[in-house]
């Protein structure tokens, strides 16, 4: 059964009652899969809502590999940014790295009090990764799913470890893809699909014919790999030392949130 050609219909059919960021929220999946009587397949519901708004991009994001490991250094303290990765250029993006990871965005409609509207989900090792957008931090938003979906079972603590650890290792690059001061290669840019007006089904959406491959950071990463650390012995010098700023992330006063690669800091270059 053609599970995304049923959920365009249902996009098609329902009253968008979600942002335009998000396909079709997760609750709507769950409602196709049972009004087509097919539950051996809702165990697999939510990496298909991950996944399958991907049919209609297939965009890769490959990163320079400096710029990789720059951005897998950052540590992120402190509550997420959580209007930031609302941010997503597409529907559901393909991160190319480790086996791959799929990141999109699922809408909540009555959240309640200890839960958010807006959910990032990552699809990654083969499981699942939730993240409840609002203020509070990974291991926060992660315990509150636990609390919601899995309850005190005691089981499921290494699932949620495990989720952490994930998300600590992956959210940077999101952040990344999400963010005002991301580099392309080239002049386009990635974008959500347009419908396309047919005779017969009015506006439909057509699934990509081919991947796109989106190059990230190469300027960057070529200027941190020209601007490493040189010795010097400092004789003479006022000011600090020569040294590599670390890589971090800036709020600028516009509300704009930029990464900034390692800076290299009073050398002679």
């Amino acid at each position: 059964m053609n599970y995304l050609k049923l959920a365009q219909l249902r996009r098609n059919e329902i009253e968008h009652y979600w942002p335009a960021n998000v396909f079709l929220p997760l609750q709507e999946w769950y409602e196709l899969i049972l009004d087509h009587h097919t539950p051996q397949i809702v165990t697999e519901v939510s990496e298909l809502s991950i996944i399958a708004p991907h049919r209609y991009t297939r965009s890769i994001y490959r990163f320079d590999e400096t710029l990789l490991d720059s951005l897998m250094s950052t540590q992120i303290k402190g509550n997420i940014p959580s209007e930031l990765l609302t941010r997503l250029p597409e529907w559901c993006v393909y991160i190319d790295i480790d086996d791959g990871v799929y990141a999109s965005l699922d809408y909540i409609r009555n959240p309640g009090e200890s839960y958010s509207e807006h959910e990032l989900r990552l699809w990654a090792h083969g499981i699942p990764i939730i993240l409840p957008l609002g203020p509070w931090t990974i291991e926060e938003g992660v315990d509150r799913v636990a609390e919601n979906v899995l309850g005190n079972n005691h089981r499921f603590e290494e699932m949620t470890e495990l989720t952490k650890k994930l998300l600590h290792r992956y959210l940077p690059l999101v952040m990344y893809i999400c963010s005002d001061g991301v580099e392309y290669s080239g002049d386009q840019r990635p974008s959500y699909p347009t419908p396309v007006k047919t005779r017969r089904d009015g506006w439909k959406l057509f699934p990509a014919t081919r991947d796109r491959i989106w190059k990230l950071g190469e300027k960057s990463g070529r200027a941190i790999r020209e601007h490493s650390p040189r010795e010097s012995t400092g004789e003479g010098r006022k000011g600090p030392a020569p040294h590599i700023r670390r890589a971090h992330w800036h709020t600028l006063r516009n509300g704009k949130v930029k990464f900034f690669p390692p800076i290299p800091v009073a050398h002679n270059i």
